[in-house]
């Protein structure tokens, strides 16, 4: 009985959580149609690499046609000890291509978090963007950014980021999941409590970041994003910003290969303890033990066999999700068909509790690399 009382508890708890989380997100003005406005403010796009020697022209490409002034803006990608031809690739595509705006570094120390730092200091922008090296963009993408800059006075903006390239249900449920820590993500910071956001589409006064002393003191390998998020976050509260808006979305591709899916989620569970907010790490646990407990229900409910007990919980989590989850992937023009969403709350009960789990005690590998 106290197995029931217990999992009833909890799911509530994470019921009212999530449409929390749904009134936060509808909170937010979407700005897709807002005209835009070219500044001077000078921008410097800083995309950390490793290994990236097939993503980057890709990536490139889609700063080439940026809307924003090309002398407003320019391209870094400061190398992270890659051990292929990230480097020349990059210099030759900016030479073939006649971009004046562009330049390779190579990061002194290893790590992403040092990369992007030192392409900071070698820049004189106002304005820092970071995103990843296999993500694309929309033409608009930097104006967007800059206006969103410019409007609210804020000190970070956190911008959207989905998943593309689905071709099978695992894929489908990885971007669900995506698409909803997107939103989740928003929410937190529309309610003045950020949990956490996505580097891949990260902005930042350059004045702040030398303020806040960038990623000194870091105690994970993983988590540059929200460390810098919360610690512009401690010492200003309010001035960190979502940007809803659809010009804004970077697109990155799904994780092909569960293994490698596997150790990219234990590097996201890896900076919980060392990274993440005091509100974030009560969430995280008490999310893990919702589906923990939902584990243990599901097998006690079988052997009771009390078939009402065993669906009811399931059912109450699979509402919710599908509509905080249809809200959020309306504004990416995402599908989500209520059907997955259900056939995923099994499945992510397995997932979320197994990294969790793992998470604490193992290494993961991180581009060729073997991190603790």
């Amino acid at each position: 009985m106290i197995i029931y009382v217990i999992t009833y508890g909890l799911t509530l708890f994470y019921v009212i959580y999530l449409f929390w989380c749904l009134k936060n997100w509808l909170k937010i003005r979407d700005k897709s149609f807002d005209g835009l406005k070219f500044t001077n403010i000078k921008v410097a796009v800083v995309i950390p690499a490793r290994n990236e020697e097939t993503n980057l022209p890709i990536l490139l490409q889609s700063l080439v046609i940026q809307s924003y002034p090309k002398e407003n803006f320019q391209i870094i990608v400061s190398d992270d000890h890659s051990t292929d031809n990230t480097i020349k690739i990059s210099e030759k595509y900016f030479i073939e291509n006649n971009i004046k705006n562009g330049k390779c570094l190579s990061s002194p120390k290893e790590s992403k978090k040092e990369a992007i730092t030192h392409a900071i200091r070698n820049t004189e922008a106002e304005l820092i963007i970071t995103t990843d090296a296999d993500t694309t963009m929309d033409k608009d993408w930097i104006s967007s950014i800059v206006q969103e800059y410019e409007n609210t006075g804020a000190y970070l903006i956190c911008g959207p980021v989905m998943l593309i390239g689905q071709n099978n249900i695992s894929e489908k449920l990885q971007s669900i999941e995506f698409t909803g820590l997107s939103g989740i993500g928003a929410s937190g910071i529309i309610a003045n409590l950020p949990m956490f956001c996505n580097g891949a589409n990260l902005a930042f006064s350059k004045k702040i970041f030398d303020e806040v002393n960038g990623y000194e003191r870091s105690l994970s390998y993983s988590g540059d994003d929200t460390q810098l998020m919360l610690k512009i976050h401690k010492s200003y509260p309010g001035k960190i910003s979502f940007l809803k808006d659809s010009r804004a979305i970077v697109q990155t591709s799904v994780v092909k290969r569960n293994s490698d899916l596997f150790e990219q989620r234990k590097r996201w569970a890896s900076k919980i303890p060392n990274t993440l907010s005091g509100f974030t790490i009560f969430i995280s646990v008490m999310v893990w033990l919702v589906h923990f407990f939902l584990l243990i229900y599901f097998v006690k409910a079988l052997i009771d066999f009390n078939f009402l007990l065993l669906f009811l919980p399931f059912i109450m989590i699979a509402v919710s999700e599908i509509v905080l989850l249809k809200s959020i992937g309306k504004f990416f023009n995402e599908n989500i068909p209520s059907w997955l969403v259900v056939m995923g709350v099994p499945i992510y009960c397995i997932y979320i509790v197994s990294v969790g789990l793992l998470a604490p005690f193992a290494t993961y590998q991180w581009k060729g690399r073997k991190v603790k």
